[in-house]
């Protein structure tokens, strides 16, 4: 069980969602006084998107192949996919604050 690849990439995830929820902001502040910076960061946001939906679908698909067989490998599978989901709720709440930065960037 591969458990500390599955947690780095939940981690590294989590890390992309939020850079780019600063990204996004970078774009809204900047739009106005420097459209072409705002324009690159607002691009490197959606970039980071990406790579945290991506991330998330392998740490996903790694824990879906673990079949654990002795009662400590289905405990430790239960706290892995704990983990899973509170990375995930974490990475929501910075990728819903990074399109919504994004949303207010297009319609400036």
């Amino acid at each position: 069980m591969d458990v500390k690849m599955i947690k780095s990439l939940a981690n590294m995830a989590v890390e992309e969602a939020e850079d780019a929820c600063k990204y996004a902001k970078l774009a809204v502040e900047n739009k106005r006084e420097n459209p072409v910076m705002a324009e690159a960061v607002a691009n490197l946001a959606n970039q980071e998107l990406t790579h945290m939906t991506t991330l998330m679908q392998v740490a996903d698909k790694m824990a879906a192949n673990i079949h654990p067989e002795t009662s400590d490998e289905k405990a430790h599978h239960e706290a892995v996919m704990m983990f899973l989901d509170w990375t995930k709720e974490k990475q929501s709440e910075k990728a819903t604050m990074a399109h919504m930065h994004l949303e207010q960037y297009k319609s400036m």
